[in-house]
């Protein structure tokens, strides 16, 4: 796994990457993409990745910065990007167009 997060600043609990990593998962922290890579039928072959040097900017907004000259090619026959989301609790689901 593959993350943009430094370790310490990783949106997941000490147990839950302890967890993940007793699971046989290998946690990569601090890269992003930078290219897909697949052969001439269009499967995927491996991913080129970008060390990231920040996720914030100054003002604590999400802009990460990259060092387009740390690469790492990783191969592999499929890719899957993850966005991470917070939960929205809904107090008033008729505003929503939830409930008629």
């Amino acid at each position: 796994m593959f993350c943009l997060e430094s370790r310490e600043t990783m949106p997941a609990s000490v147990e839950e990457i302890e967890e993940a990593e007793s699971e046989g998962i290998v946690v990569n922290p601090g890269w992003g993409p930078k290219e897909v890579l697949v052969d001439d039928n269009g499967e995927v072959r491996g991913i080129v990745l970008k060390k990231c040097l920040s996720v914030k900017d100054a003002d604590g907004r999400f802009n990460p910065q990259y060092d387009e000259n740390q690469l790492l090619t990783v191969e592999c026959k499929h890719v899957f990007f993850s966005v991470g989301l917070s939960l929205i609790h809904i107090s008033e689901p008729t505003r929503l167009g939830m409930i008629s």
